[in-house]
Parts: C-alpha cells; structure tokens; sequence
C-alpha cells in the first residue's frame, strides 16, 4: 500500500462539496447516508462517541450525527482517523465538523500501525465506510484485537463486495443505472437537488477513472469474504450483515469486538 498515493489523490478524493471530486459521486450514491443509518441502528439511543476509521474528509460527520438523532440518540464527539495528506485533511475536516455542526477532531495516523493513542471516552461506536477496505487482513486483525481493549459496542465496516470493484462503477452509466429512482422522483418533486448532484457526479468521472486504474493497479481491495474469515477466525460473528447496500455494490456489516 502506497501512502504517496494517498497523500497525492487526497484534494481530489476529499474536496469540497460541489466541485466536482470523488465526494460528490458519493454524495449522489447516498453511501454516507445509507451506512450512517445501518451504523446508528447498532446501538441503543444513548449519546456517542464515534471513531471513524480512515475517515477521509469526515463525510460521515453529518450523517452519523442525523441517524443517531434520528434513532433518539446523539453524537458527543465525531474522532476521525486517516493518513493521507495530514496538512489538507486537517484543515477540511475542521471544515466539515463546523459545516455540519458536529462536535469533533482529526487525527493524522496509518492504522497499518495499529490505532493511535488517544483517549476514548464514553459509549463508543466504530465505523469505517471504504476506510478498513485498504489494510491487509493482519494488521486490520490487530486493529480489530486493540479494540477489543477499549470495548466498542459495535464496530459497523461498509466495503465493496467481492468481485464488484470494476470500472462498471466509475462510468456514467453505472450512475444512471443505480441514481434514477431518486432522481426521477425529485423531478416529479420539482427538487432540483438530486439533478444537480448527479452532474456534479458526472463531473467527476473522468478523474475517477484515472484513480480507478491507479488504484487498481496499486491497491488490493479487501474481499468481503476475506474479512468474513478474519472474523469467524478471531470469534466475532458479524450480527448484522446487509448485502443491499448501494443496490448490491457494497456490503454494511456489523460485529462486536
């Protein structure tokens, strides 16, 4: 795994909403929403803690602190973790906390290297959307074994499925294939919004394609089947597992530690 990869594509992958980066196609897809309300049904209606692994740009803030709302619960303190460019993440995080009202932090860490030291405090939730998808199976096993120390009451991993990751996903026609339910019917709602997202995600894709094959090129995904296995190995059955996610794209599962 190259951190130079990371570190380089970091602007474009975590950009600000509306300007046409790797964000916006997932805005647009609604993965942020869809695992924060998978997340947030995990856990009972009490105020949280959340680290999020391999956060990005904190995308998952906002969402997680709707869906915890929503559910009769609340977000105390939004941590997350990634190690891309440290001096961009920094700052845009911050930005997005403030832009979503969210009380947190970022901290600048590889979790090749295991979690970083910093105190937990409170009910802690883990979440990690795409983030974990990057590490081999060992070093994400002993991520999983140091949160077993600090006892999570579930830790929520959304990732492509198996096979899924091809460059079908990063075309336009795969946008119009899994978008037009919403937005046909904002059209029908005389919502401007979805539309206006979805160009934005279009915007996107000729970058997104350049990443893709870097990436592929670059990184092994984790499989879906391979992480099942590291869990059944260490005794931590998932005790929810929803394979709809992204119409069939990706795989929300969640296990405690």
């Amino acid at each position: 795994m190259s951190a130079e990869f990371w570190q380089r594509w970091s602007a474009w992958r975590h950009g600000e909403p509306g300007s046409g980066t790797f964000a916006d196609v997932m805005r647009v897809l609604r993965v942020y929403e869809s695992f924060a309300t998978f997340a947030a049904a995990q856990v009972p209606a009490e105020r949280w803690t959340v680290l999020d692994l391999g956060c990005g740009a904190g995308q998952m803030a906002g969402p997680l602190a709707r869906a915890l709302t929503a559910r009769g619960g609340s977000l105390g303190e939004y941590i997350g973790v990634d190690y891309g460019d440290a001096a961009f993440l920094t700052a845009r995080v911050a930005r997005e906390l403030e832009r979503e009202g969210v009380n947190g932090r970022f901290v600048a860490h590889d979790l090749a290297r295991g979690l970083p030291a910093i105190k937990l405090d409170g009910p802690l939730l883990v979440t990690s959307c795409w983030g974990v998808t990057y590490l081999p199976l060992g070093k994400l096993g002993g991520v999983f074994d140091e949160l077993a120390a600090v006892r999570p009451a579930a830790v929520c991993v959304n990732l492509i499925s198996a096979g899924k990751f091809d460059r079908r996903v990063l075309t336009r026609k795969f946008l119009l294939d899994v978008t037009p339910r919403q937005v046909w019917a904002s059209v029908r709602a005389f919502d401007p919004g979805p539309v206006r997202d979805l160009s934005l995600a279009f915007k996107a894709l000729p970058r997104m394609r350049a990443f893709g094959d870097e990436l592929a090129a670059t990184v092994p995904l984790m499989p879906v089947e391979d992480l099942l296995g590291l869990l059944e190995q260490s005794g931590r059955s998932p005790h929810a597992i929803d394979r709809t996610a992204l119409w069939g794209q990706t795989v929300n599962l969640a296990f405690c530690t």
